[in-house]
Protein backbone atom coordinates (compact mmCIF):
# COMPACT_ATOMS: atom_id res chain seq x y z
CA UNK A 1 0.00 0.00 0.00
CA UNK A 2 1.41 3.59 -0.77
CA UNK A 3 0.91 6.15 1.56
CA UNK A 4 0.20 10.06 0.44
CA UNK A 5 2.82 11.82 0.60
CA UNK A 6 1.53 14.37 3.77
CA UNK A 7 0.55 10.95 5.47
CA UNK A 8 4.10 9.40 5.35
CA UNK A 9 4.90 10.65 8.77
CA UNK A 10 2.61 8.10 10.06
CA UNK A 11 4.31 5.51 9.13
CA UNK A 12 7.18 5.47 12.30
CA UNK A 13 4.13 5.10 14.47
CA UNK A 14 2.40 2.38 12.64
CA UNK A 15 4.06 -0.60 14.69
CA UNK A 16 3.68 0.88 18.29
CA UNK A 17 0.02 1.44 17.42
CA UNK A 18 -0.64 -1.56 15.86
CA UNK A 19 1.19 -3.17 18.89
CA UNK A 20 -1.04 -0.98 21.29
CA UNK A 21 -4.16 -2.13 19.58
CA UNK A 22 -2.68 -6.03 19.71
CA UNK A 23 -2.25 -5.35 23.83
CA UNK A 24 1.55 -5.63 23.50
CA UNK A 25 2.01 -2.30 25.69
CA UNK A 26 4.76 -2.89 27.87
CA UNK A 27 8.00 -2.94 26.62
CA UNK A 28 8.58 -6.70 28.13
CA UNK A 29 5.94 -8.45 26.22
CA UNK A 30 7.53 -6.45 23.32
CA UNK A 31 11.03 -7.56 23.87
CA UNK A 32 9.57 -11.26 24.59
CA UNK A 33 7.95 -11.36 20.92
CA UNK A 34 10.95 -9.73 19.04
CA UNK A 35 13.19 -12.75 20.69
CA UNK A 36 10.58 -15.35 19.32
CA UNK A 37 10.31 -14.03 16.18
CA UNK A 38 13.80 -13.68 16.16
CA UNK A 39 14.05 -17.57 17.02
CA UNK A 40 11.34 -18.48 14.63
CA UNK A 41 13.81 -16.61 11.82
CA UNK A 42 16.90 -18.80 13.07
CA UNK A 43 19.09 -15.36 14.16
CA UNK A 44 19.98 -16.67 17.88
CA UNK A 45 21.64 -14.02 18.80
CA UNK A 46 19.35 -11.44 18.48
CA UNK A 47 16.54 -14.05 19.86
CA UNK A 48 18.86 -13.96 23.04
CA UNK A 49 19.56 -10.24 23.34
CA UNK A 50 15.64 -9.83 22.78
CA UNK A 51 14.77 -12.57 25.57
CA UNK A 52 17.43 -10.03 27.95
CA UNK A 53 15.50 -7.11 27.20
CA UNK A 54 12.39 -8.68 28.43
CA UNK A 55 13.63 -9.94 31.40
CA UNK A 56 15.51 -6.92 32.32
CA UNK A 57 12.32 -5.00 31.86
CA UNK A 58 9.58 -7.72 32.75
CA UNK A 59 11.09 -8.86 35.94
CA UNK A 60 11.01 -12.85 37.42
CA UNK A 61 8.34 -13.93 35.46
CA UNK A 62 10.04 -12.76 32.12
CA UNK A 63 13.61 -13.69 33.38
CA UNK A 64 12.12 -17.64 33.85
CA UNK A 65 11.19 -17.11 30.38
CA UNK A 66 14.45 -15.57 29.20
CA UNK A 67 15.98 -18.54 30.51
CA UNK A 68 13.26 -21.11 29.10
CA UNK A 69 14.61 -19.17 25.34
CA UNK A 70 18.35 -19.50 26.44
CA UNK A 71 17.85 -23.13 26.75
CA UNK A 72 16.30 -23.50 23.37
CA UNK A 73 18.53 -21.44 21.50
CA UNK A 74 21.81 -23.57 23.37
CA UNK A 75 20.45 -26.88 22.48
CA UNK A 76 19.97 -25.36 18.79
CA UNK A 77 24.02 -24.23 19.03
CA UNK A 78 24.22 -28.06 20.33
CA UNK A 79 22.56 -29.99 17.83
CA UNK A 80 24.76 -27.82 15.21
CA UNK A 81 27.71 -28.70 16.70
CA UNK A 82 26.61 -32.47 16.98
CA UNK A 83 25.76 -32.38 12.85
CA UNK A 84 29.04 -31.32 12.07
CA UNK A 85 30.70 -33.46 14.79
CA UNK A 86 29.17 -36.42 12.90
CA UNK A 87 30.80 -35.17 8.97
CA UNK A 88 33.97 -37.80 8.56
CA UNK A 89 37.32 -36.33 9.28
CA UNK A 90 35.85 -34.03 11.81
CA UNK A 91 38.12 -33.20 14.94
CA UNK A 92 36.82 -33.72 18.34
CA UNK A 93 36.45 -30.58 19.62
CA UNK A 94 32.90 -30.40 17.55
CA UNK A 95 32.01 -33.45 20.19
CA UNK A 96 33.50 -31.10 22.93
CA UNK A 97 31.18 -27.88 21.28
CA UNK A 98 28.35 -30.03 20.89
CA UNK A 99 28.76 -31.01 24.34
CA UNK A 100 29.48 -27.67 26.18
CA UNK A 101 26.21 -26.56 24.96
CA UNK A 102 24.05 -28.87 25.90
CA UNK A 103 25.54 -28.67 29.58
CA UNK A 104 24.80 -24.22 28.81
CA UNK A 105 21.03 -25.72 27.52
CA UNK A 106 21.04 -27.68 30.72
CA UNK A 107 21.62 -24.68 33.07
CA UNK A 108 18.96 -22.96 31.60
CA UNK A 109 16.58 -25.14 31.38
CA UNK A 110 16.52 -25.77 34.90
CA UNK A 111 16.84 -21.68 35.69
CA UNK A 112 13.69 -21.74 33.68
CA UNK A 113 11.92 -24.41 35.80
CA UNK A 114 12.83 -23.17 38.82
CA UNK A 115 12.04 -19.80 38.25
CA UNK A 116 8.63 -20.33 37.09
CA UNK A 117 6.04 -19.51 39.73
CA UNK A 118 3.98 -22.54 38.69
CA UNK A 119 4.14 -26.35 36.97
CA UNK A 120 5.70 -25.71 33.23
CA UNK A 121 5.11 -28.65 31.62
CA UNK A 122 7.47 -27.72 27.96
CA UNK A 123 10.13 -26.36 29.84
CA UNK A 124 10.44 -29.86 31.74
CA UNK A 125 9.87 -31.69 28.11
CA UNK A 126 12.79 -29.48 27.05
CA UNK A 127 15.16 -29.93 30.03
CA UNK A 128 14.66 -34.06 29.42
CA UNK A 129 15.55 -33.48 25.85
CA UNK A 130 18.52 -31.59 26.92
CA UNK A 131 19.11 -34.65 29.21
CA UNK A 132 19.01 -37.24 26.40
CA UNK A 133 21.25 -35.51 24.14
CA UNK A 134 23.79 -35.38 26.80
CA UNK A 135 23.73 -38.69 27.40
CA UNK A 136 24.06 -39.71 23.68
CA UNK A 137 26.88 -36.77 23.47
CA UNK A 138 29.05 -38.35 26.15
CA UNK A 139 30.12 -41.62 24.81
CA UNK A 140 30.22 -40.23 21.69
CA UNK A 141 33.02 -37.44 23.14
CA UNK A 142 34.63 -39.93 24.81
CA UNK A 143 35.44 -42.37 21.74
CA UNK A 144 36.40 -39.10 19.44
CA UNK A 145 38.89 -38.73 22.18
CA UNK A 146 40.47 -42.13 21.81
CA UNK A 147 40.33 -41.86 18.35
CA UNK A 148 43.99 -40.29 17.03
CA UNK A 149 42.52 -40.14 13.77
CA UNK A 150 39.38 -37.60 14.98
CA UNK A 151 41.91 -34.92 16.68
CA UNK A 152 43.95 -34.52 13.85
CA UNK A 153 43.15 -31.74 11.60
CA UNK A 154 42.17 -32.85 7.52
CA UNK A 155 45.32 -32.54 5.43
CA UNK A 156 45.25 -29.19 3.46
CA UNK A 157 44.55 -29.90 -0.40
CA UNK A 158 47.56 -30.17 -2.60
CA UNK A 159 48.05 -27.50 -4.35
CA UNK A 160 50.00 -29.13 -7.16
CA UNK A 161 47.87 -31.54 -8.73
CA UNK A 162 49.22 -33.13 -11.46
CA UNK A 163 47.83 -31.68 -14.87
CA UNK A 164 47.63 -28.44 -13.80
CA UNK A 165 50.75 -26.70 -15.71
CA UNK A 166 49.37 -28.22 -18.29
CA UNK A 167 45.97 -26.74 -17.98
CA UNK A 168 47.62 -23.56 -17.31
CA UNK A 169 49.56 -23.48 -20.39
CA UNK A 170 46.60 -24.68 -22.81
CA UNK A 171 44.44 -21.99 -21.33
CA UNK A 172 46.98 -18.95 -22.24
CA UNK A 173 47.48 -20.20 -25.32
CA UNK A 174 43.47 -20.05 -26.00
CA UNK A 175 44.01 -16.42 -24.17
CA UNK A 176 46.64 -15.27 -26.77
CA UNK A 177 44.31 -16.86 -29.65
CA UNK A 178 41.65 -14.48 -28.52
CA UNK A 179 43.73 -11.57 -28.00
CA UNK A 180 45.23 -12.11 -31.75
CA UNK A 181 41.82 -12.05 -33.04
CA UNK A 182 40.50 -9.49 -31.52
CA UNK A 183 43.30 -7.12 -32.49
CA UNK A 184 42.59 -8.21 -36.24
CA UNK A 185 38.96 -7.52 -35.97
CA UNK A 186 40.08 -4.02 -34.37
CA UNK A 187 42.61 -3.18 -37.29
CA UNK A 188 39.99 -4.36 -39.87
CA UNK A 189 36.51 -3.37 -39.11
CA UNK A 190 35.15 -4.36 -42.42
CA UNK A 191 32.25 -6.02 -40.55
CA UNK A 192 31.31 -9.67 -38.84
CA UNK A 193 30.48 -10.93 -35.71
CA UNK A 194 33.67 -11.18 -33.11
CA UNK A 195 33.84 -15.18 -32.32
CA UNK A 196 33.78 -15.77 -28.53
CA UNK A 197 34.98 -19.15 -27.06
Amino acid sequence: MRLPPRAAWLLPLALPLTLASCGIRDPASRSWNESLAALAAGDLQAAEIAAEKSAAAGGRAFAARRDFLLALTASRRSAAAEARAGIPGAAASSYARALAAAEEARQHAESAILGSAEDWPAARRNWERIMARIARLKPLHEAALRDPSANREPPPPKEDAPGSERLLERLGQQEEQKRTVRRAAAANPAGGVEQDW
